[in-house]
């Protein structure tokens, strides 16, 4: 049975693949490269091309015999996308339902979805259920927000789903070998890193004048060994008989970016180089989560703190 992981080649993707391998799964990844890295999947089958490719999606399909998926590929940027709409309209939306719409037509019947967080808007109340309204608030989240829909209508032509609604995304591998590429990332934690580690331009924090105690946003920062394994998780559940639901990926806490900022510091016995910038548009003030339905369903609870995301980074970041 094999898995096909689009943006396998990517910061959660390769962590993906690194975990179902270890765990013996059959996984062939589908990735442009353009914002992935070979290197990260080094061994694992890779086809370099375009996951709005039909025919070629099709084909993979065929040749590898695959009968689940996890869908990972995509644009994920809140600021490009409010600067760039229609390129997350043409990337995120065009190309990732003609993506399910290929699935659905070749027999698979298993998803496994990237989504975000981002779905909720600024919430108006904390922690975020899965029950909150949809009030996306960005591009990015608006993408996220349609093809769960159309995942949604795709029920009925047999195919089931777990939809990912992961929090922030942090962190590096334990062994230091896989991580966050700051080139490509615009996360606060690789952006710190970048500063820390180089000098070559200082981090923008963007907003002093939230409604938070320091005037900072506030984050649910999750390791992405967590998510990792909320993804294998998602899979058995899937092929265990689970029907299609949405489930929230967080800690339940949230840090602001000067805690961040402080937190690396005090790590690493380093000033953070650190310029202030007006808020940006699409962007909440706080946001964290309830994963409880998380826990009863896949029984995933994040492991990992935020003094590990800080280290795991920090010690990746190092090498690179």
């Amino acid at each position: 049975m094999t898995i096909l992981i689009t943006g396998g080649a990517g910061y959660i993707g390769s962590h993906v693949v690194k975990l179902l391998v270890q765990n013996n799964r059959e996984v062939v990844v589908l990735d442009d490269l353009s914002r992935g890295n070979r290197m990260a999947i080094e061994g694992v089958p890779l086809v370099v091309g375009d996951y709005g490719d039909s025919k070629l999606v099709s084909k993979i399909i065929e040749m590898y015999g695959v009968e689940s998926v996890v869908h990972l590929a995509g644009l994920k940027s809140v600021a490009e996308s409010m600067t760039h709409p229609y390129l997350y309209v043409e990337t995120n939306i065009l190309k990732g339902t003609a993506f399910l719409n290929t699935l659905v037509a070749c027999g698979v019947r298993r998803v496994v979805f990237s989504s975000s967080c981002s779905v909720y808007g600024n919430p108006t109340k904390l922690p975020v259920t899965e029950d909150f309204p949809l009030l996306p608030q960005s591009m990015y989240a608006v993408s996220k927000v349609v093809q769960e829909n159309f995942l949604h209508f795709c029920q009925p032509f047999g195919l089931e789903f777990i939809s990912l609604r992961y929090f922030n995304a942090a962190g590096a591998s334990a062994a230091g070998d896989i991580g966050e590429d700051w080139n490509y990332s615009t996360n606060l934690i690789p952006m710190v890193m970048r500063s820390l580690l180089i000098s070559d331009k200082p981090v923008v924090v963007f907003g002093t004048d939230h409604p938070t105690p320091d005037g900072t946003c506030i984050r649910d920062y999750v390791h992405v060994t967590d998510l990792a394994y909320a993804h294998f998780s998602a899979l058995e559940a899937l092929e265990s008989g689970t029907k299609s639901i949405f489930l929230n990926l967080g800690t339940g806490n949230g840090n602001s970016v000067r805690e961040i900022i402080r937190l690396v510091e005090e790590y690493s016995g380093q000033r953070v180089p650190v310029v202030y910038g007006a808020a940006r548009d699409g962007d909440p003030s706080t946001i964290y989560a309830n994963s409880d339905l998380a826990a009863k369903v896949l029984n995933w609870k994040a492991s990992m703190s935020i003094e590990d995301i800080i280290q795991t980074a920090y010690n990746w970041h190092s090498k690179v």
